[in-house]
């Protein structure tokens, strides 16, 4: 029993969202009726819709069978180019048959743009004034977009992290944007610039997106507000003139956790004093300490230390500053673990191995002898070595103090040649009196030449890696020898000798005949006359 397939069309175009047919013709060459199970092969199922999965054709009739083909529209539907096999398999004798298609996806383009925030303020005392542009790629094929802004009155400069982005399907890109006004003033009233941000296709120009914003440029003061200012500011500076000031200090500690030994710096500022004095649990820490000063403390106990500090002027003391340091024993790093692996022992010369390590508790690693740093995310490398003979690979590991962990494995580095004889034969391997023909076939791998010698000329075949006979004429006993060398002239050779048998040497007149043996029974005379 048998049948073919045929698709109606090898190229199916498809819009991302749309719906197409697909004709399938199954023409049944058999003399019984015959059920089919077609199926497609090779892309997302959920591309496919297939309403009659199973059918009937009648012996010697020709079935047209409808599918569909529905490409989601959606970025993760690429466009592009999708092969696709459909296999159509008897079900009576299991017998199967394909024909092969592409599902061509368009192209559709969807680019949002984001802004935040939607309002900036720029003034002379804040120059700095920040948008973060996030762009958004709904559509199916990747988009170069060169970005610009402008707004009607040119009143503002733009400055993008980056002129251009590229942003594949699906994908989000956050670009940073400063906007700044070409002018300003110290003293005006506040002005409201509206601006707009926009980015076009590089690939496809009529393809673009944007997004606007509003930039509010604040004078330093108004001439109102200045007044009002100057005014408060006169008023404030009689009050604080007439106002005694009381004595202040102010304690800083530069961590306020430390490890036992470690050194911490302790800072003071005093103001409107005569004297300070500053305690540390109790005890002064420094004698006869200045008004404006730092030191620094050994932590040398464990637990809480309480710093405080005092500023002294005539009989009046200010509100006591305190700071608690606490210190804790050190902890000790964990020792730190290397192992390493090599994939081969053993390799040729100029070929790479690749290493296997792993490290544990690790700051730094390096690989001797060739001084290499070791990526601490990774746990393979490549290495090549340059010299013949057993070679020492070692990792070398120091943890956070210091603690240094080793492993090392060995390579075996040979130099041999890369040239392979697969096969080099003479038949027949005896030939009898008088010699005859012989072929000599060879067969060999990786080289540059190959030399036959033995015959009665060498033989230098043009392709030296393919399979090759000839067939030579002998008369004694010959050695036939193959030579293959390889791209950087080391060679290796095999001999294969045929046989020709020696010619029978018929006797000669001067052998004497051969001797009667004597008689079993009777006497035995001599003598003659």
């Amino acid at each position: 029993m048998s049948f073919s397939v045929r698709l109606s069309t090898d190229l199916i175009a498809v819009e991302a969202g749309a719906t197409v047919p697909v004709s399938i013709e199954v023409v049944n060459k058999g003399s019984e009726t015959d059920r089919y199970e077609l199926q497609f092969e090779g892309i997302d199922t959920e591309w496919t819709a297939v309403p009659e999965a199973v059918f009937t054709v009648e012996a010697g009739e020709t079935h047209s069978e409808k599918a569909f083909i529905k490409v989601p529209r959606a970025s993760e539907s690429v466009a592009g180019n999708y092969p696709f096999v459909l296999r159509v398999r008897s079900l009576n004798s299991g017998e199967a048959r394909s024909a092969q298609g592409v599902v061509q996806v368009k192209p559709f383009h969807y680019l949002t743009m984001e802004m935040s925030p939607k309002k900036g303020m720029y003034s002379p005392t804040r120059r700095q004034n920040s948008f973060a542009v996030t762009i958004l790629n709904l559509g199916n094929t990747t988009h170069t977009l060169q970005l610009f802004g402008n707004d009607p009155d040119e009143a503002c400069t733009y400055e993008f992290e980056s002129d251009q982005i590229t942003i594949d399907p699906g994908q989000q890109r956050t670009v940073e944007l400063e906007v700044v006004p070409s002018t300003t003033r110290f003293l005006s009233s506040s002005r409201l610039h509206g601006f707009s941000i926009s980015g076009r296709s590089v690939e496809t120009p009529t393809v673009m997106t944007s997004a606007q914003g509003q930039l509010e440029q604040r004078p330093f003061v108004t001439p109102a507000s200045l007044t009002f200012l100057l005014f408060l500011l006169i008023i404030g500076i009689g009050w604080f003139a007439l106002l005694p000031k009381p004595p202040t200090i102010a304690l800083t500690l530069g961590k306020r956790q430390a490890v036992k030994g470690e050194s911490v710096r302790v800072t003071w500022r005093a103001q409107n004093a005569n004297s300070v004095q500053i305690l540390v649990n109790g005890n002064p820490l420094v004698a006869d300490p200045p008004l404006n000063g730092e030191t620094d403390y050994i932590a040398e106990q464990t637990g809480d230390i309480v710093f405080s500090a005092r500023a002294i002027r005539d009989s009046k003391e200010s509100p006591e500053e305190s700071e608690v340091l606490q210190v804790v024993e050190p902890v000790p790093s964990p020792k730190p673990l290397v192992t390493l692996k090599a994939k081969r022992r053993t390799i040729n010369l100029g070929e790479s191995v690749e290493l296997t390590y792993s490290l544990t508790n690790a700051v730094e690693a390096y690989l001797q002898p060739t001084g290499q740093k070791l990526p601490l995310s990774l746990t393979t490398i490549s290495v090549q070595p340059t010299v013949e003979g057993t070679i020492t690979y070692e990792i070398v590991a120091t943890g956070k103090d210091n603690q240094v962990d080793r492993a090392s494995v060995q390579i075996t580095v040979v130099d041999k040649a890369r040239v392979v004889i697969l096969a080099f034969e003479a038949k027949p391997p005896k030939l009898d009196v008088g010699g005859g023909y012989v072929t000599i076939s060879w067969q060999v791998s990786n080289a540059a030449r190959v030399e036959i010698a033995g015959g009665p000329e060498t033989i230098v075949p043009e392709n030296p890696n393919s399979p090759g006979s000839q067939e030579i004429m002998i008369d004694k006993s010959t050695s036939f020898t193959l030579k293959a060398i390889d791209a950087s002239g080391k060679s290796v050779t095999k001999t294969v000798k045929v046989e020709v048998a020696s010619p029978i040497e018929p006797p000669t007149g001067n052998q004497d005949p051969p001797t009667s043996p004597p008689p079993t029974t009777g006497a035995t005379t001599g003598g003659g006359h």
